[in-house]
C-alpha cells in the first residue's frame, strides 16, 4: 500500500522557507500557516540535512502528518503532494493540488538520534532561524514565527522522520509559475485536504505520476 501526505507550500524546492508566496493567509485551509507564514517541513529537500548513522546514510526533516508520534511505523514509500491557495499578497493564485514526489524508507527520529542530528550539525538551528528571518523579513507575522520557531526548537521538535531516498520535480524559473507541480483535475478531488497520511493506491500514484511532464531529480 501506498501512502500520501500533504505538504505546506514551498517555491524554492522544500530547502529553506519562501515566505507567505505560495501561503494561504486563510484559517480555514491551514490555521499554522495562516498564522506564522512558514512550516517546518519547508527543510524536508534541503541537502546538507543528512546523517550517518550504524546501518547508513539518512536524511532527516520534517513532515507534518508525524507531527504528534515519536513511534510512527516504517513506510516504504511516501508521495507528497502540497496545495496552493490565494493570499492577500498574491490574489490570483488559484486553489489547486499539485504533486511534489516521493520519500523512500521513512522512519521515525528518537531522541537519541535527534541529539545526533544536533551534535553533527552544530549550528543548524541558528542557520535555520536565521534562513526563517530572511523568508520573513517584511512579514508582520515574524516575531509569532520565530516563537514558534524557537519552541519547537527547545523541545525537540523540528525534525521529526528520516528518510533514505528522495526524488522531487525540477524547480522551475519563476515564470513558470507553479505549473510543474499541476495535478490533472480529475485526480484531485480524490486527494486530501487535510495533512493527514493517507493510504492509497499504487495505481492511483501511477496516474498522479503519469500526468508529471517534467523530469526528476535524484
Amino acid at each position: 500500500m501506498a501512502y500520501i501526505a500533504k505538504l505546506v507550500c514551498n517555491r524554492l524546492g522544500w530547502t529553506v522557507p519562501s515566505g507567505l508566496d505560495a501561503k494561504s493567509d486563510n484559517v480555514e485551509y491551514g490555521p499554522f500557516e495562516a498564522q506564522v507564514h512558514f512550516g517546518f517541513e519547508e527543510w524536508l529537500y534541503n541537502e546538507t540535512h543528512s546523517i550517518e548513522l550504524e546501518d547508513g546514510r539518512y536524511y532527516f526533516g520534517f513532515v507534518e502528518c508525524f507531527r504528534n508520534s515519536r513511534n510512527f511505523n516504517p513506510i516504504a514509500q511516501l508521495h507528497l503532494f502540497t496545495q496552493l491557495f490565494s493570499n492577500s499578497a498574491n490574489p490570483n493564485q488559484v486553489n489547486t493540488k499539485r504533486y511534489v514526489g516521493s520519500l523512500s524508507g521513512v522512519y521515525p527520529i528518537t531522541k537519541d538520534v535527534y541529539a545526533q542530528i544536533i551534535n553533527s550539525h552544530p549550528g543548524i538551528v541558528d542557520r535555520m532561524r536565521k534562513e526563517l528571518i530572511t523568508a520573513l523579513a517584511n512579514d508582520p507575522v515574524l516575531q509569532e514565527a520565530l516563537v514558534e520557531f524557537d519552541e519547537a526548537a527547545e523541545n525537540q521538535d523540528l525534525f521529526n522522520c528520516l528518510y533514505v531516498r528522495r526524488n522531487r520535480h525540477r524547480k522551475p524559473a519563476v515564470a513558470h509559475n507553479w505549473e510543474y507541480l499541476q495535478i490533472q483535475q480529475g485526480l484531485q478531488k480524490h486527494l486530501p485536504n487535510n495533512f493527514g497520511l493517507t493510504e492509497i493506491g499504487q495505481d492511483f500514484i501511477q496516474k498522479l505520476q503519469n500526468n508529471q511532464n517534467t523530469p526528476q531529480i535524484p
